[in-house]
């Protein structure tokens, strides 16, 4: 959003996924990766609608491992 733009009240989940959906749009090399971000949206709606948008191919669903995530991302 450019200073003076419009505003529009969200809740943090919102806010979340339209972040990560701005990051995912600008850079075609962006993944996400995480427990049921793919089909489920995650346990609070974050990614939700996401991957309907950019597929299987970037979200990715991965078993609940911090360290493998850190790692794979490294």
């Amino acid at each position: 959003m450019e200073p003076g733009g419009e505003r529009k009240a969200m809740t943090m989940v919102e806010a979340l996924n339209a972040a990560l959906d701005h990051g995912m749009r600008e850079r075609d090399n962006t993944i996400i990766l995480g427990e049921d971000v793919g089909r489920e949206g995650g346990v609070f709606r974050v990614t939700d609608g996401m991957y309907e948008k950019y597929g299987a191919d970037r979200m990715l669903d991965t078993p609940l491992c911090e360290l493998g995530i850190i790692g794979s991302a490294i």
